[in-house]
């Protein structure tokens, strides 16, 4: 069974428009931009849940919705 709050959660991630951080934000201000020259960086596309996940996954970290839940008191 889904906890009230993660429901809450998926069907307000639902309700989001689609995004695009390139487009609708860093186009919109490029004199405010630079470029700077980092290494050992890694890029991830997280537009989906799924795609989290994966990354996650890949450095061995369990999401906080995936790991089991503790008994409280």
């Amino acid at each position: 069974m889904e906890a009230p709050a993660t429901g809450r959660l998926w069907a307000a991630y639902d309700r989001l428009a689609a995004w695009n951080f390139s487009r609708d934000f860093l186009a919109r201000v490029p004199r405010h931009l630079m470029v700077a020259r980092a290494g050992d960086l890694g890029w991830s596309d997280w537009g989906t849940p799924e795609a989290i996940e994966r990354t996650l996954a890949a450095l061995h970290v369990v999401p906080p919705w995936r790991a089991p839940l503790s008994a409280t008191a």
